[in-house]
């Protein structure tokens, strides 16, 4: 160190980030300092390295429900990459429709109003032949059904019938993120699409014989899940319910392994909050499918719990 200074530690930098976005959050709750917090956090967004985006993330994602002026920080938040997402860059436009997808995923409660506005915009997007990061948008387009922006059900038709269409697209890339969209919205928010569920089946089922194996394990999978709806239903109002044993029982008495391992893939390892009867029929399956390489990163996390509960 020269002259005896000290070198900043990514660990303090981490803290002096967090330390101003809080700051200028609690701006925003203060109608005289709110362009200020509002200022403020864009020039923040705007010097961002890759090592601060995750924090700052955390930091936005952990107030954005704590009221109006922390619901306008989401807002400052979102203008950026959303405003991205029109840059011709193909790298900008895939980093700002992640970025999105991931804080509308984080968030703990979202304004639905706001993200139901940006469903037609981000379709839009996708239908656009110059628009060049669609698997990406794809998931930002997953991201807003599932927090809730597709409520009726012209919103529904529209957000669906984007991603449907995407499966016909040369890009097979963009094909596959169709097809994983689709299944995250069977699996989370099927039951509200029941309406649509023979259109996404026929066009899932006109393209399971993709020339991409990728692309033809998505789909299948896909179709897996949208013909399990009514059973996705009962698992999600038993979650809903908090009832986790009820949720496990009611995808081990489906008799389809997909849904079963999808819903480990949602709740993660909770052996410790089930009955013994229902944990014992889990960890029965787990053996016989190991080998499966569709399920592997399914039942790993499981068997660490295992492991941890036996010799922790």
């Amino acid at each position: 160190m020269k002259g005896g200074g000290r070198t900043a530690t990514p660990a303090h930098a981490v803290f002096e980030l967090k330390h101003k976005v809080v700051l200028s959050l609690n701006k925003l709750s203060d109608r005289d300092t709110y362009k200020i917090g509002a200022e403020e956090l864009e020039k923040i967004t705007e010097g961002l390295t890759p090592e601060g985006i995750a924090p700052f993330l955390s930091c936005i994602i952990g107030s954005s429900g704590g009221g109006g002026g922390r619901g306008n920080g989401f807002v400052t938040l979102v203008k950026p990459f959303f405003e991205a997402l029109g840059e011709q860059n193909r790298y900008v436009q895939t980093g700002s429709a992640l970025c999105l997808a991931r804080v509308i995923d984080e968030a703990a409660d979202p304004p639905i109003a706001l993200v139901a506005q940006m469903l037609a915009r981000v379709v839009k997007l996708l239908k656009n032949q110059h628009f060049m990061a669609k698997p990406a948008v794809i998931g930002l387009i997953r991201s807003i059904v599932q927090a809730g922006g597709a409520s009726t059900e012209h919103a529904q038709h529209l957000a669906l019938t984007s991603i449907t269409e995407a499966l016909k697209c040369s890009d097979w890339t963009t094909r596959k993120a169709a097809s994983v969209a689709l299944a995250g919205i069977a699996v989370s928010c099927g039951s509200a699409f029941g309406h649509m569920k023979t259109s996404c089946i026929c066009s899932l089922e006109s393209c399971r014989f993709d020339k991409v194996k990728p692309v033809r394990d998505a789909v299948v999978h896909a179709l897996q899940c949208w013909k399990a709806l009514s059973s996705w239903k009962s698992i999600n109002d038993h979650m809903r319910a908090g009832d986790l044993d009820s949720a496990y029982e009611e995808a081990l008495s489906s008799g389809d392994v997909v849904i079963l391992f999808e819903l480990m893939n949602t709740t993660g390892p909770v052996l410790e909050k089930l009955s013994d009867d229902v944990a014992k029929n889990i960890l029965d399956i787990l053996p016989r499918k190991f080998l499966n390489h569709r399920f592997i990163s399914s039942m790993i996390p499981w068997v660490q719990q295992v492991s941890f509960l036996q010799f922790g």
